[in-house]
């Protein structure tokens, strides 16, 4: 049953009819929760980061995106947490707070590259450059150097800090 919303959900996204996608998305998180499936309720949650992130909710969104990353995380789950963490890359830099998006996003790209993923959307990734464009490049330098200094499990810990 929980699938079964969750894909009503997407459907409601192409239309779009995002309320109808976030009644859809919260019968899928609620069953998901009660039947112990962290994968369905890892990309629930995730899917209801993105739904506040289109409404401009971004504060709303980023406790979302940690709860997903929290699951992923548990079960080692690379897709689930790259997306997350450049969900909260991009909630961060849309709250004011360059250095922890573009941190986030360094490790994103990172995790991108050493998971051979390529499920990233290209125009996501062009969006993000676009929006950390006018940023100070030393300091750009030097967030990313940070970033590729963590390793996965410290950037996960850095990602879940508020």
């Amino acid at each position: 049953m929980a699938k079964v919303h969750f894909g009503l959900s997407n459907l409601d996204l192409l239309k779009p009819d995002l309320e109808a996608a976030r009644g859809h998305l919260e019968i899928a998180l609620d069953v998901a929760r009660r039947a112990g499936d962290e994968f369905q309720t890892g990309w629930s949650l995730f899917l209801s980061g993105g739904l506040e992130q289109r409404d401009g909710n971004w504060g709303a969104a980023s406790p979302l995106f940690r709860e997903s990353l929290r699951v992923f995380a548990g079960v080692e789950d690379v897709t689930g947490i790259l997306f997350n963490l450049e969900g909260l890359a991009v909630s961060a830099l849309h709250e004011g707070r360059v250095e922890r998006g573009v941190k986030l996003g360094a490790g994103a790209e990172i995790l991108r590259a050493e998971s051979g993923t390529g499920l990233t959307d290209p125009a996501e990734v062009e969006r993000f450059n676009e929006f950390v464009k006018d940023i100070d490049q030393a300091v750009l330098a030097r967030v990313r150097a940070e970033a590729a200094s963590m390793s996965r499990d410290e950037l996960i810990a850095y990602a879940l800090e508020e």
